[in-house]
Order: structure tokens, then C-alpha cells, then sequence
């Protein structure tokens, strides 16, 4: 008879075991699952700082039409020496310049 009871005994033991193993890999694989989702949440929050950073980034960095950039712009053209296929450089016309056509001939 007892050899019957640890039969029973060791049925129930590895029974249990089974069980046990079976609810701690549940366990596992919950953890797991909570793991990646905080993860993905994570990266997306990542995301939308660092969007909401290049956004800040192109605001400051943007440049807005005004009258007083104009004129600067005008002041600073009309320092510089241009030249055009009618005139040399500083504006000279190309008779001045020992030239009677446009390809120097």
C-alpha cells in the first residue's frame, strides 16, 4: 500500500509542477508583453519630443520679411562692383575698356 500512496504522491507532485511552470511562464510572458509595450511608449514619446524640438529648432531659426532687411540688402548691393554684358566691371562702358564689340574683337 505504500508503494501505492508514493505513486500518487509522485503523480501529484509532478502534476503540480507542471501547473507551476505553466503559470510562472504566463507570468513571464505578461512581464514580457508589459516590457514592449513600455518600451514602444517610450519610443514614441521619444519621437514627438524630438519633433516638437525641430519644430522650436525652425522657428528660431526662421527669418521674417521686414522693411530694415530690405534696405540692408538694397545698401549692401550697392556697395558691390557689378557688371553686365554692356559694361565692364564697376560699370564702365566697354568703349573704355579698349573693346568695340561684346566679344572683345
Amino acid at each position: 500500500m505504500s508503494g501505492v500512496i508514493t505513486a500518487y504522491a509522485a503523480v501529484a507532485y509532478t502534476a503540480y509542477s507542471i501547473y507551476a511552470g505553466q503559470k510562472a511562464g504566463k507570468q513571464q510572458d505578461q512581464q514580457l508583453q508589459m516590457q514592449r509595450q513600455a518600451a514602444d511608449e517610450q519610443r514614441a514619446a521619444m519621437a514627438a519630443e524630438e519633433k516638437l524640438q525641430e519644430q522650436a529648432l525652425n522657428k528660431s531659426n526662421a527669418t521674417k520679411a521686414s522693411a530694415a532687411m530690405d534696405r540692408s540688402r538694397s545698401q549692401q548691393a550697392g556697395k558691390q562692383a557689378g557688371s553686365t554684358l554692356l559694361t565692364g566691371a564697376g560699370g564702365d562702358p566697354i568703349e573704355k575698356m579698349g573693346r568695340k564689340t561684346l566679344l572683345g574683337g
